[in-house]
C-alpha cells in the first residue's frame, strides 16, 4: 500500500472511531477552569472557617440549593454551570 492509501485508511478509520467516542468524551468534559475537586476544596474550607452547616448555606440560597448538592459541590462531585459557580462563589463569601 502506499503511504497516502495507509493515511486515507487511518483517516477512515480515526474518523469512524471517533464518532462513536464522541458523546462518552462529552460526557467527561468539564469546562471550568478551575477543577471541580478544587473548587469544592475551596468551598469546604470557607465554610469550615465561617462555622457554618451546609443547611445554613442552602437556606441562605434561597431555595437554590439544597445541602445535598452543596455536599456534592464541594466533594468536586457536582457539574455545575457557569452560573452555579458564580451562585456558590457568592453564597460562600
Amino acid at each position: 500500500a502506499t503511504m497516502g492509501a495507509e493515511r486515507e485508511m487511518f483517516s477512515t478509520f480515526a474518523t469512524a472511531s471517533s464518532i462513536s467516542l464522541v458523546p462518552a468524551v462529552l460526557d467527561r468534559i468539564d469546562n471550568s477552569l478551575v477543577p471541580t475537586q478544587r473548587f469544592g476544596a475551596l468551598l469546604s474550607a470557607r465554610r469550615t472557617q465561617q462555622g457554618l452547616h451546609l443547611s445554613a448555606l442552602a437556606r441562605a440560597s434561597a431555595g437554590q440549593f439544597l445541602p445535598d448538592q452543596l455536599a456534592d459541590a464541594e466533594r468536586g462531585d457536582a457539574r455545575l454551570s457557569d452560573e452555579e459557580i458564580e451562585a456558590l462563589a457568592s453564597l460562600y463569601s
